[in-house]
């Protein structure tokens, strides 16, 4: 059985094995399947390319990898596998490209309106193509939802994120994420949870906040996170929350990414505390500067000038 949710992933930097292999079986093997997946083809193409030339790739591979999941899932034959849900396209990117994603998610949250029911609310749940959920991620995020866990009736949940573990060729860390971290604050000084693959939120709220901003090519679940937050403070009862169980594994590898490209992700930091940096406190801005150091070597502008 499916749910009103649509799970959108993010594909770029030619990690269409990745993709195959890891991310789009992890949506498959769900105890709970979405009504649809979206895959989102964010690889370079030409200017006079309509397509990558991953997206036939991904296209083939996607119909065989469906296929086989559903197959061994429904104990199914091969023959009667098609009208089966989730539906399952490839569609391009039609936004801003290469920014951390940021357009990719938004013309996958933008393809994922037409599956809406004017009668219950829709979900999205955004996933990378190196990451992966453990099998029961769709399912404690919508009971969670449905069931308002830990408020009371007259509450709506909006949005879940559950904690994860970021794996490495190393070794293996869990990054748990409170209830009490989600506000603007926590983000301002840094990121205490909220990544793409953690993302389950309602699909009017997403909007309701114009999605990711696109201007970013680094940072962008920080400034997501505190707009979700400020919009918050203006509907009362209207709620997220958070999973303690890490459901979701974030794989860091050493290939490009946004986190190993310096530059990108100190323009990012640039344009973050551009926005939010008259928010903060001196102590907060310290911290959070302090971090940006730490981490990243970032130390531009006047803002890290406290003398």
């Amino acid at each position: 059985m499916h749910q009103n949710i649509v799970v959108i992933i993010a594909t770029s930097m030619n990690r269409t094995s990745l993709l195959l292999k890891r991310s789009l079986p992890s949506v498959l093997r769900q105890t709970c399947l979405p009504k649809a997946v979206i895959i989102v083809d964010d690889n370079c193409r030409y200017a006079d390319q309509l397509h990558s030339d991953q997206f036939k790739i991904i296209q083939r591979g996607m119909t065989e990898v469906r296929k086989y999941e559903l197959c061994k899932r429904l104990k199914i034959t091969s023959n009667k596998f098609s009208s089966v849900e989730p539906y399952i396209e490839v569609i391009p990117n039609s936004r801003t490209v290469g920014n951390s994603g940021t357009g990719a998610w938004n013309t996958g949250a933008m393809r994922a309106l037409t599956f809406q029911d004017r009668n219950e609310p829709l979900y999205i749940a955004f996933l990378d193509d190196d990451d992966e959920w453990k099998d029961t991620y769709l399912e404690r995020c919508y009971h969670a939802v449905k069931n308002r866990i830990n408020f009371s009736e007259i509450d709506t949940i909006l949005g879940v994120f559950a904690s994860f573990i970021r794996k490495t060729e190393c070794n293996k860390v869990l990054n748990h994420i409170d209830e009490c971290q989600l506000n603007p604050e926590s983000f301002f000084i840094g990121n205490p949870g909220i990544q793409g693959s953690n993302i389950f939120i309602d699909i009017q709220t997403f909007w309701e906040i114009e999605g990711f901003d696109e201007r970013f090519p680094s940072t962008t679940d920080r400034d997501f996170a505190i707009r979700l937050f400020d919009h918050l403070k203006t509907r009362q009862g209207n709620r997220l929350t958070t999973i303690s169980d890490p459901l979701v594994i974030h794989h860091a590898h050493n290939d490009p990414r946004v986190t190993t490209d310096i530059s990108k992700k100190h323009q990012g930091l640039d344009l973050f505390y551009e926005i939010y940096g008259y928010r903060m406190t001196k102590k907060v801005l310290e911290a959070s500067l302090q971090r940006a150091y730490n981490f990243f070597g970032y130390k531009k502008g006047y803002l890290y000038d406290y003398s």
